[in-house]
């Protein structure tokens, strides 16, 4: 951005931050989708692929709370209990913690 201003600079920054953030809720929207026709599995690994792509985006608790209850429902409680730590840890005032907390195992049967 050879030549431009602050104020240029800022808008592109709040622009690509708006960008980003849009980026995660699609991802999001998907793997809602996913996990509303049982995939679960394809739910949980868009939940970690907004983990792992978009920190520091709205997204993120909503995906690692979205990937708990998609391992819980494979019966897969390590790693419900891992998204859940990380939960926990970052995002303490996350509002529906408690739920998910609460929330037990339900194995998908074949």
């Amino acid at each position: 951005m050879r030549g431009s201003t602050g104020n240029e600079k800022k808008k592109n920054f709040t622009f690509f931050i708006y960008l980003k953030n849009n980026l995660a809720w699609y991802e999001l929207h998907v793997a809602r989708h996913y996990f509303g026709q049982g995939a679960y599995l394809a739910a949980a690994n868009r939940g970690k692929y907004i983990v792992e792509h978009y920190q520091q985006t709205l997204a993120v608790p909503e995906a690692l709370e979205l990937m708990v209850n998609a391992y819980r429902a494979m019966n897969m409680n390590e790693l419900a209990d891992s998204a859940l730590k990380v939960l926990e840890m970052n995002y303490s005032n996350h509002p529906s913690l408690a739920e998910v907390k609460s929330v037990k195992s339900k194995a998908v049967k074949n």
